[in-house]
């Protein structure tokens, strides 16, 4: 062969390896985003309303706004306790405050310790005592500024509750009832399902609980900050 046919074949040699290394930079690249994409999958799938949290989460000790502490579980006896997850901004968790007001003074008689969490950053402990006066929270109020509580509990909107039981068990987690459905929605008046209610029913009376996931609609607790 002739040195410029040498040099043809040897070109032609180069760029079909350069194909081929492109062809498996892009094999390798298309098999990253596949599995990324799984990744990403798994995660929407395992942060999604009908997931149960973790079985039993660390107890809770946290000094309350009017100087006690809140402690759960208490120690001894059955019982329940239910957290309230608010925000002293968002409008959806000041709209629910009547509602969580009636509760409370509903189930406290009935062996349910309540508290209203505040997870927002860089709030101080004078504008949350504020805010729970001016809603009429009547149950310890606890600051959660550097959301350990939220996260420990799972938590991720204001207003979402969690219910626990005597065993630290979380057996609820989610909205209060469906007087919204969506971010951005209309409120109803009167809501058609009243998840947390029916939660409660069924763990005083020993029964499961067959919604303990709803989704809560709300504003977004800011874990960035």
């Amino acid at each position: 062969m002739s040195r410029q046919g040498r040099k043809k074949a040897g070109s032609r040699e180069t760029q079909w390896e350069s194909q081929g290394n492109l062809l498996t930079q892009r094999e390798t690249m298309m098999r990253t985003l596949a599995i990324v994409a799984i990744g990403i999958a798994s995660l929407h799938v395992a942060a999604g309303p009908e997931q149960a949290p973790a079985p039993r989460p660390a107890a809770i000790r946290a000094p309350s706004l009017d100087g006690g502490t809140f402690v759960w579980p208490p120690g001894k006896g059955d019982g329940s306790a239910c957290l309230f997850f608010v925000g002293v901004d968002c409008p959806i968790a000041n709209a629910y405050s009547p509602e969580i007001a009636r509760i409370v003074n509903e189930y406290r008689k009935r062996d349910v310790a309540f508290a209203v969490v505040y997870p927002v950053p860089d709030l101080t402990a004078n504008e949350a005592k504020k805010h729970a006066k001016e809603y009429g929270f009547d149950c310890p109020a606890l600051l959660d500024s550097r959301l350990h509580i939220a996260r420990r509990l799972g938590a991720t909107v204001t207003p979402e509750t969690v219910v626990l039981s005597a065993s630290c068990e979380v057996v609820y987690r989610g909205r209060i009832d469906d007087r919204y459905t969506k971010v951005g929605g209309k409120r109803r008046e009167n809501p058609s399902t009243r998840e947390l209610r029916d939660a409660l029913y069924a763990q005083l009376a020993g029964k499961a609980i067959a919604s303990p996931w709803p989704r809560a609609i709300g504003c977004d607790i800011d874990f960035e900050r």
